[in-house]
């Protein structure tokens, strides 16, 4: 289902925000949600006037979500239904009205996500942070520790029909002595994730956010945004 909604307030939607805010969209063209798969046509994603991701949350309908914001590198993608997810770098860090209430992750400086898309020498391939859900008194604090692997390079067919040269990066994370791995897809050409499957708790449902119009920012860079 495609409905359209005219000027959704971003403001309301992003409180606490810092000062050095890019807005990126002032309304919002669609608000896409329902029962079933959000499919766009060819001619619907040309004619998107910002970036947007396919997003599904474990079993549920795939949604479409925009670029709201660019805070130094940190991405704020919002949806019609007014929830917003942050990326930083392609990793998701924060959550808002999405079900499991992620409100703040550690050490993002020392994430080996950054390493991998900068193509720096001798990545530290592992890491550990803290991932909290919930907020003050009622939040839940759970420490994870991580490692990257090299899966190798391949052609990846994504859902707007566009064909990218991609590296898979595999995550294998452990807290608590519960396993899980997350996925990364990276665009050889622009270091970008285009495509990831990822979660900070083995009980929490999968992001899997896939590239449906791309931010000409990354575009041109030649490697990720770390202001």
């Amino acid at each position: 289902m495609l409905k359209t909604i005219i000027f959704i307030t971003i403001a309301i939607l992003l409180v606490g925000c810092g000062s050095r805010i890019d807005s990126m969209a002032r309304t919002i063209d669609y608000a896409i949600f329902g029962e079933d798969d959000v499919e766009l046509t060819a001619e619907e994603i040309e004619e998107l006037a910002y970036p947007y991701q396919y997003l599904t949350i474990g079993e549920q309908p795939r949604i479409a979500v925009a670029l709201g914001f660019d805070d130094g590198g940190i991405y704020k993608w919002l949806s019609g239904n007014q929830e917003v997810l942050t990326t930083y770098n392609g990793r998701v860090i924060n959550t808002q009205g999405l079900g499991n209430g992620l409100t703040h992750v550690t050490s993002l400086d020392s994430d080996p996500l950054n390493c991998i898309l900068n193509q720096a020498e001798d990545c530290q391939l592992s890491w550990t942070a803290n991932a909290q859900f919930g907020r003050t008194h009622a939040a839940n604090v759970q420490q994870v520790k991580t490692t990257f692997q090299h899966q190798g390079s391949k052609q990846l067919l994504l859902a707007s029909g566009q064909t990218v040269q991609v590296e898979h990066w595999q995550e294998a994370m452990v807290s608590d002595s519960k396993r899980w791995t997350n996925d990364f897809w990276i665009s050889t050409e622009n270091r970008r994730v285009v495509k990831s499957e990822q979660k900070w708790s083995v009980e929490q449902p999968f992001y899997r956010l896939e590239e449906l119009k791309a931010y000409g920012k990354e575009l041109t860079d030649s490697g990720a945004n770390n202001e």
